[in-house]
């Protein structure tokens, strides 16, 4: 297991209070090394990274923006669990897929959580949870994953478990 923080998150509120709350998280059971993203779509690098050293499931203590991102990442490399810490400033797409928004609650989700089956969305070369979108005049055509399934990925996201895509048409480019 490996935690991906966004020290950024909630006006950088979570890097300065991480220390405190990695410490919370302990003694909820969930413990393990983390990694701090640097930029935007460090996240993506460092989930893919965190497969291809074998590790099992990533923790994402972030908001929307990380999470897409280490999705992003864990499908890119194949697979792999996802589990939220939604600690952004929205946590919109945690509060859809039914993630605890309570620290401690989430952290049990991510140590012991049951999975259950949502769509990505892919655009372009970007997949992302629950979020899409574009500049104005955009079309987005979303097609149901059993019409048009990309691939199996099984990742966790607490009580969530992603297993393919929603292929998406843009202004008339199907992806």
């Amino acid at each position: 297991m490996k935690i991906i923080v966004n020290p950024a998150a909630d006006g950088g509120r979570l890097g300065h209070e991480w220390p405190r709350i990695e410490k919370r998280l302990s003694e909820c059971g969930l413990s393990a090394p983390a990694v701090f993203t640097e930029a935007p779509w460090h996240a993506t690098e460092l989930a893919a990274a965190a497969v291809a050293e074998g590790v099992q499931r990533v923790v994402v203590a972030g908001g929307d923006g990380t999470v897409c991102e280490a999705a992003e990442g864990l499908f890119g490399a194949g697979g792999g669990e996802l589990a939220i810490l939604p600690l952004g400033t929205g946590n919109d797409g945690a509060r859809t897929l039914g993630v605890p928004t309570d620290l401690e609650a989430a952290a049990r989700a991510a140590t012991g959580g049951s999975s259950r089956s949502v769509d990505l969305i892919t655009i372009g070369d970007h997949a992302v949870l629950n979020a899409v979108a574009g500049a104005p005049g955009s079309v987005f055509t979303l097609i149901g994953s059993g019409l048009a399934p990309n691939r199996e990925v099984p990742l966790l996201i607490n009580d969530v478990a992603l297993s393919n895509t929603i292929r998406t048409t843009i202004s008339g480019a199907s992806r």
